[in-house]
């Protein structure tokens, strides 16, 4: 039998966090072997995420990849998480994680004093991420739109940066290597948290598994 790069530790303790009436759950050191999960989706030649939408810069002002590993090895990872927050496994996508791998150029285009990056929603239910990289960080925003609060066009990769006008910033978790950060991404915005020239120079990593409430 193959090792099991995604064996999780035993999960003792949980902070906790209300948020606009729901939980933020924060777990550290989630995974036994974080290192091995890293070296692996580093060996994997991902793809510029929908690069096939045109307009797009992906590939031009940033690199926005993304990995999507199915290996049923991750069963229990979704079932220990669901536990976490109480939610559930999604049926037929508890054994996979997708990533965001992603690194900007040093142009005007990107300029996140004045903008925050792409602030959306994701699918009804619960956000997990797992933040890989080796430096601790801002990781996540959470928005509150100010005026209208909607998600931005589909334009994920021709106008992803939003003025910051348009969106109050009302929390941002902090990334540390392996740490777990589990909130509803369905009912809020979020999206990287892009304050300083850290991800134009080393690439931001993070795991993200989507569970049901």
């Amino acid at each position: 039998m193959s090792h099991n790069i995604y064996e999780t530790n035993d999960i003792v303790n949980v902070t906790t966090e209300k948020y606009f009436g729901t939980t933020i759950y924060t777990v550290d050191n989630l995974f036994k072997t974080p290192e091995l999960i890293v070296d692996s989706l580093e060996n994997i030649n991902a793809p510029l995420w929908k690069h096939e939408e045109k307009p797009s810069y992906n590939g031009i002002h940033f690199f926005d990849r993304r990995h999507f590993v199915v290996d049923d090895q991750l069963i229990p990872v979704h079932e220990k998480l669901a536990e976490v927050c109480g939610g559930k496994p999604r049926p037929k996508y508890n054994n996979r994680f997708s990533t965001n791998f992603c690194k900007f150029t040093k142009d005007p285009f990107n300029d996140y004093k004045n903008n925050y990056w792409w602030p959306h929603y994701d699918a009804p239910g619960y956000t997990a991420i797992v933040y890989l990289n080796d430096i601790t960080t801002a990781g996540t925003n959470l928005y509150v739109g100010i005026g209208e609060d909607i998600e931005p066009d589909n334009h994920e990769h021709y106008a992803p940066w939003k003025p910051k006008s348009k969106y109050y910033r009302a929390k941002t978790l902090e990334a540390k290597f392996n740490r777990l950060v589990i909130f509803d991404g369905g009912t809020f915005l979020h999206g990287m948290a892009i304050d300083d020239d850290t991800f134009f120079n080393t690439e931001r990593k993070n795991l993200v598994i989507f569970l049901d409430k």
